[in-house]
């Protein structure tokens, strides 16, 4: 990792220890790679951040915007409009990603520490358009409907707005909804995400991908 997002990084988290929680200016400083290696570092910076009297205009522009304009742009429709609709819901809902995903893993059961961490990343592939909707189960999406005060319906449907894999040549509402450098850095990246799921899927890959679920 470069000394230049190192100093970006830290001269964030004073930034936000100080009550100035937007990221924007300081992700503008850097592009390509190195931006997004930012966005992910300020991004996991938040989740395990100390909580702080709640400023709905803040957090709006620190969690939403990242959310929202930079890494959790579904460069491939694979989860529809999931990458903006959960983290809006969550920040109506002034909860934090690590609280969803406890709650989640809870839901569905995990009976341990293994199975709540799949959960979790899981649900980051969920937030960040990685994980292909229509393979995600119902048990899933009505657990999420009820941490996120929403219905089954609503989540349902934003992960049909773009619909599986849909391809840049076929897709100009998608187009429209990406600024045009974010849109020529999804034409540069149109690689399949590695899946999570292992030799042997287990049922938390079962609740999460369309397979056979017993």
């Amino acid at each position: 990792m470069s000394d230049r997002i190192d100093e970006l990084f830290d001269r964030y988290v004073a930034a936000f220890r100080a009550g100035e929680p937007n990221p924007k200016r300081f992700i503008a400083e850097l592009d390509g790679a190195d931006r997004e290696v930012l966005i992910a570092l300020i991004d996991s910076f938040l989740d395990s951040a100390p909580s702080r009297e709640w400023n709905a205009e803040g957090f709006a522009g620190s969690r939403a915007d990242l959310a929202s304009d930079s890494i959790a742009v579904s460069l491939e429709g694979r989860s529809g409009r999931w990458p903006e609709l959960l983290p809006r819901l969550r920040r109506e809902n002034e909860i934090r990603r690590n609280e969803v995903t406890d709650r989640l893993a809870r839901e569905l059961g995990a009976t341990d520490q293994a199975e709540a961490e799949k959960v979790r990343q899981y649900y980051h592939d969920m937030e960040h358009g990685n994980l292909p909707a229509a393979g995600v189960s119902e048990q899933v999406i009505e657990a999420l409907a009820s941490i996120l005060r929403t219905s089954k319906e609503t989540i349902l449907g934003a992960g049909r707005a773009l619909g599986p894999r849909v391809g840049f040549e076929k897709g100009p509402v998608f187009a429209r909804s990406l600024s045009e450098s974010e849109f020529e850095v999804a034409l540069e990246e149109d690689a399949e995400p590695p899946s999570r799921i292992g030799p042997k899927p287990d049922r938390i890959d079962r609740l999460f991908n369309d397979l056979e679920r017993s």
